[in-house]
């Protein structure tokens, strides 16, 4: 975003703050918070800055399909208030956000990735509790992940950069010769994905 400075703007990586100028020189801005911080804005004063700062909380949910319903506009338009809307315990709960849920292949682990490290990191589960697999650095991004069709790795895009994850942490990182914008299929077997590289 722009600053009340015209040689410099400011940018968040989600938990620290910083600005750039148009020389491309970085400089972080030391601030007393340790939570999140995305969106900062400037007032056009130049003395006020507004962002949102704390976690972002998502849960993952999961539920058998015979629970769902279907239903049209016409039926929900007819549904009464006094009418009970049913709600789903989160299979992952924690006060940070998780997302990318999937199955594995053959298996009865979910991968997913999680930010209740502090980080957002790939962790699975066996339904009966969850284990983290990466230790990406700080203000790690995740775009997508996908299980291999034997299911005993996966595919991550973390920061760009595409990883294969093994059940044991191990990694192995594929160079590619632009930053991976987002990951949504790995078809392991041909040893190609489907993405959007910028």
């Amino acid at each position: 975003n722009f600053t009340p400075q015209n040689e410099q703007l400011i940018f968040s990586t989600g938990r620290q703050l910083f600005t750039l100028s148009y020389e491309g020189e970085i400089s972080k801005i030391s601030l007393p918070f340790a939570d999140n911080m995305v969106q900062p804005t400037f007032h056009p004063d130049g003395k006020k800055l507004l962002m949102i700062k704390g976690p972002y909380d998502s849960d993952i949910v999961l539920m058998p399909l015979n629970q769902i319903t279907e239903t049209s506009p016409l039926t929900q338009e007819k549904q009464t208030q006094s009418q009970q809307i049913q709600t789903y315990s989160s299979f992952e709960r924690s006060i940070k956000g998780e997302d990318y849920a999937l199955f594995q292949p053959g298996g009865e682990l979910i991968a997913f990735w999680s930010k209740r490290s502090g980080d957002q990191q790939l962790w699975i589960s066996d339904g009966n509790g969850s284990r983290q697999l990466t230790h990406f650095p700080l203000d790690t991004s995740i775009r997508g992940i996908d299980w291999a069709a034997d299911g005993k790795s996966l595919l991550v895009n973390a920061n760009g950069v595409l990883s294969q994850v093994f059940l044991d942490s191990g990694q192995k990182t594929f160079l590619f010769e632009h930053p991976v914008a987002r990951l949504f299929q790995w078809d392991s077997e041909n040893n190609s994905a489907l993405l959007i590289a910028r």
